[in-house]
């Protein structure tokens, strides 16, 4: 009996471990089937969500605490989607953004006009992003939140395009997703219509603006960067750096910070300060009486606006009819807006609205109070070496670049070099 225990012990053994080695190979099967499955049904929901903004997508898992450590140490690798809808992993070099001067460190909480509470805003965690071999084609990344679960981005590559990176979380509006994210090439985005209209009740017979602004020369070119409720409420805990990325989304299309299709100007827009509202403020959704509300001096905005600021306003809701609108077309005689009060915009910014629409309606309003006008826009061509579509046409597109044509080039040139002498 003894031998008998010594030739099939070994022998159970050996059954009992490939069971056991067995089991958990299905097990691991099933549970990575389950997680596809799992990420088939977020993609689904996110599609719904997106709706027609976004035709194809990708569901991905970003380790952001690791891309947070490696954009620290100046490089970071992330998932870049084709045109052709396959992800790569590609590698940037990173630098911070830096659109917060030290000097501006705490945020306005405002409930009505007789109460508000300052707080202390978060470290910025916003990074410029460059090819290894290209680094003046700028992307850009925000880290969202303090637990470094979320980040929002624009990352640029000269073959592939503009791919885009979004929190899942934020545009399913939960928190049971951490470090999943939505990324999607421009080539997979559908048309959409700004609708601003560029009317502005100042303009002159020949359809220029009416400047009689004095300007504050001692003041640099910066925002005031203002929301609503709904903004607010999408995460209060992300409030201030997702204001920050879409700063750093605007600035980083064709134009802003490193202009591509222009040697004529450059335009840097630091933050001069942020604040949101946390109950009250506007709620309107008549486009022309809520500009209305941003132009009336009136207005509970605790950062006082200079002529060579801009107060950029981010509506989390839906504006009737329009995404965004901006208070004036800037003019030579008048500085950003074309007059006192009109340095003032509102820009929607979805939470399932794609960031390629939130990103280039804000360029656009932008545009405007710098100088741009929807008429010396073109729908598609060519601007000194950079081809693509004109950032102020009213119709934004899934091209790949965007551009101030040459027209609007010396129009926002003349405007810069009269604001910013």
């Amino acid at each position: 009996m003894y031998t008998l225990a010594r030739t099939f012990g070994p022998l159970f053994l050996f059954v009992f471990l490939f069971i056991a080695v067995g089991c958990d190979a299905v097990s691991t099967q099933q549970e990575s089937e389950d997680q596809n499955l799992s990420n088939e049904e977020i993609a689904s929901q996110v599609e719904e969500a997106f709706g027609s903004q976004v035709t194809e997508l990708q569901i991905r898992e970003i380790s952001v605490g690791e891309v947070t450590q490696e954009l620290e140490a100046g490089e970071t690798t992330l998932p870049f989607v084709t045109p052709e809808n396959e992800v790569i992993e590609m590698t940037f070099r990173g630098r911070p953004a830096n659109l917060r001067p030290d000097s501006v460190d705490t945020g306005i909480l405002r409930e009505t006009p007789d109460t508000l509470e300052t707080v202390p805003l978060p470290e910025e965690q916003s990074y410029l992003l460059g090819e290894l071999e290209n680094t003046h084609r700028l992307g850009g990344v925000t880290i969202l939140d303090d637990e470094e679960t979320m980040l929002r981005g624009v990352l640029r590559h000269s073959d592939y395009g503009l791919s885009y990176i979004q929190s899942v979380n934020h545009v399913l509006q939960t928190d049971e997703y951490p470090n999943l994210h939505v990324i999607y090439n421009a080539e997979h985005t559908g048309d959409f219509e700004i609708g601003d209209g560029e009317v502005y009740s100042s303009q002159d017979a020949d359809g220029e603006q009416q400047g009689h602004a004095k300007l504050n020369v001692d003041e640099s070119a910066s925002v005031v960067l203002d929301g609503d409720v709904d903004f607010y409420n999408a995460d209060p805990n992300t409030v201030w750096r997702r204001q920050e990325s879409l700063l750093l989304a605007a600035q980083i299309a064709d134009g802003l910070i490193e202009p591509i299709s222009s040697d004529t100007w450059r335009l840097d827009l630091s933050i001069a300060g942020q604040e949101v509202w946390v109950s009250g403020g506007p709620s309107t959704t008549n486009h022309g009486t809520l500009m209305n509300r941003l132009e009336d001096p009136s207005y509970y905005l605790l950062n006082s606006l200079s002529e060579k600021q801009m107060h950029l306003f981010l509506v989390g809701y839906d504006v009737n009819g329009l995404a965004g609108r901006a208070g004036g077309i800037g003019s030579p005689s008048g500085g950003w807006g074309g007059g006192s009060g009109d340095n003032h915009l509102f820009s929607e910014v979805l939470s399932r609205r794609s960031l390629h629409i939130n990103r280039l309606v804000l360029t656009h309003e932008v545009g405007h109070l710098i100088g741009g006008h929807h008429g010396h826009s073109i729908t598609s061509g060519c601007s000194g070496s950079m081809c693509g579509r004109s950032i102020m046409n009213h119709t934004i597109t899934n091209a790949q670049e965007y551009f101030y044509s040459d027209a609007n080039d010396e129009e926002i040139s003349d405007v810069i070099d009269a604001v910013l002498p």
